[in-house]
C-alpha cells in the first residue's frame, strides 16, 4: 500500500497537470491552449494561493504552485499535450468532467484522512469522459491531453498544486488575471 501512496507522489513531483506555471507569487503565466494573456477562459475564475521553490538538494524542479478555479455552469478548457507541468487536483466543491488521453487514477472521497489503499482508486480508462466529486481528487502527470469542464448546474470549484519543471514559461487557463499582491 505505500508503494502506491509512494508512486503517487512521485508522479505528483515529476509530472505535468492541468494548468501551466506561476512562476513567482506576482505573476501568473499561461498554457498554450488559453485565450491571450489577460482574458480567463469564459466562466472561469483564478484565486493564487501559494508558491514556493524546491530546496537545492532535490531534483531541479522551477517551482511549486498552488491555486483555486472556479467554473461556472458550462465553463471548461482544454489540458494542452504539450504542458510539462504536473498536478494534483481536488474537487472542493460540484462535480467536475475530465476527459484525459491516458489512465487517471481518482482517490475517491473519504479515504483522505487514512493511508489509501488500492480500493481507494478508481482507474478512469484513456480517452472516456469521467466525473470527479467532492473530495475526489487525482494526479494528472505532464503531457496529457484532454479537457475539463462543468457540465452541472453548480458551480465547480478545485484546488491545484502544480510543480513545474526548469524553464518552463507557458501559462495558466487563467493568464493575466491578478493575484494577490501585483
Amino acid at each position: 500500500m505505500r508503494r502506491i501512496v509512494a508512486v503517487v507522489a512521485i508522479v505528483a513531483l515529476l509530472s505535468v497537470g492541468l494548468f501551466g506555471a506561476a512562476r513567482s507569487p506576482h505573476q501568473v503565466l499561461g498554457q498554450s491552449a488559453s485565450p491571450s494573456p489577460g482574458e480567463a477562459p469564459p466562466g472561469v475564475s483564478f484565486d493564487f494561493l501559494a508558491f514556493g521553490t524546491l530546496p537545492a538538494n532535490m531534483e531541479p524542479q522551477e517551482g511549486f504552485s498552488m491555486f483555486r478555479l472556479h467554473f461556472k455552469t458550462g465553463a471548461g478548457f482544454p489540458i494542452e499535450k504539450t504542458d510539462p507541468t504536473t498536478a494534483l487536483v481536488y474537487v472542493e466543491q460540484g462535480t467536475l468532467t475530465v476527459t484525459a488521453d491516458i489512465d487517471i487514477e481518482v482517490l475517491l472521497a473519504g479515504a483522505a484522512n487514512q493511508e489509501p489503499t488500492q480500493q481507494d482508486y478508481e482507474t478512469m480508462p484513456a480517452g472516456q469522459q469521467f466525473t470527479m466529486k467532492v473530495g475526489d481528487s487525482a494526479v494528472f502527470p505532464g503531457y496529457t491531453a484532454g479537457e475539463v469542464k462543468n457540465n452541472g448546474s453548480d458551480e465547480v470549484v478545485i484546488l491545484v498544486s502544480q510543480l513545474s519543471p526548469p524553464g518552463y514559461e507557458e501559462s495558466t487557463p487563467a493568464a493575466g488575471m491578478s493575484t494577490p499582491g501585483s
